[in-house]
């Protein structure tokens, strides 16, 4: 059985692609916690995929195979929940996505899997002209 902890705007999006795969699954949101008596069964892997809230030691204790979290950003540079805010102010011009397992602190497991992302230059930024006095573009 895989838990998901997730936003409710991604739980159809998950759930085809858990039921393509016939995987038992089950998912929470914020709005549809696990009841109180639930909440402590037995799962086989957890997942994390943007969720908003701290997923308690107690319960990432839980499954045998661990707890993965998907994390937007690159780890262990961008930890936290407002990295895209972050990047913009260092005008990053690389980024990436995380996945990676999940302990009692934000993002900082053991890294599984980063994905590298190479951003382009904003049009503005390479056009010879300067940005309009009005700060639009189009």
């Amino acid at each position: 059985m895989i838990r998901v902890y997730t936003k409710i705007r991604h739980v159809e999006s998950i759930r085809k692609v858990l039921t393509s795969f016939n995987l038992e699954h089950e998912i929470f949101t914020t709005k549809n916690p696990p009841s109180p008596e639930h909440e402590f069964e037995p799962f086989d892997l957890g997942v994390s995929y943007s969720y908003p809230r701290k997923i308690t030691k107690n319960i990432l204790d839980i499954p045998p195979k661990g707890f993965v979290n998907y994390h937007p950003a690159p780890l262990p540079e961008y930890r936290g929940g407002s990295v895209y805010e972050e990047a913009i102010e260092n005008k990053e011009t690389h980024w990436g996505v995380t996945l990676h397992l999940m302990d009692e602190h934000y993002d900082t497991g053991q890294i599984i899997k980063r994905v590298n992302i190479e951003l382009h230059v904003p049009y503005f930024k390479r056009s010879t002209k300067k940005m309009p006095k009005n700060n639009k573009i189009f």
